[in-house]
């Protein structure tokens, strides 16, 4: 098979494309790296992803059973209020009520997603504070096995 014509001031296309001689010439030469170390600085990270991911498991559990308590005090809320809406009374004493009921379920759903939304905010910032420790703490590693001597 005949080979390409060099073109272009003699560039090979052909010899570019020959990665066997990839970094030929360069003097590339990477250093050797303690093994031992970099699996330890992978089981700590794993191990600070664990420990992240439980604290998000337990920030969506308090949730779930906050939530759950909120839906069965609205419940009974709602409950209450339609047994007052029940009563027999004048027009402008009903309206008074129906107001001072949707007033208050207002004021508690308001309050219920701020507790939820706070909740939320705790325990993703404590998993995010983890993991940024881990992350400067794996970089100090790194930086201390590559200029730790050759063994």
């Amino acid at each position: 098979m005949a080979r390409a014509k060099k073109v272009n001031g003699g560039f090979d296309f052909a010899d570019m494309m020959n990665f066997g001689k990839f970094g030929e010439g360069l003097n590339m030469r990477f250093p050797m790296m303690d093994a031992e170390a970099i699996m330890q600085t992978q089981r700590r990270n794993i191990e600070v992803l664990t420990q992240a991911n439980q604290i998000c498991y337990e920030g969506v559990q308090a949730v779930a059973q906050r939530q759950a308590e909120i839906m069965r005090k609205s419940f009974e809320d709602c409950s209450r209020v339609v047994q007052e809406m029940a009563k027999p009374g004048d027009v402008e004493d009903r309206l008074s009520r129906q107001a001072d009921a949707a007033k208050d379920a207002y004021e508690a759903s308001v309050a219920n997603m701020r507790e939820l939304a706070e909740l939320s905010v705790k325990s993703n910032s404590e998993a995010a504070e983890l993991l940024n420790k881990r992350v400067t703490e794996a970089f100090d590693e790194l930086r201390g096995i590559l200029q730790s001597p050759q063994r």
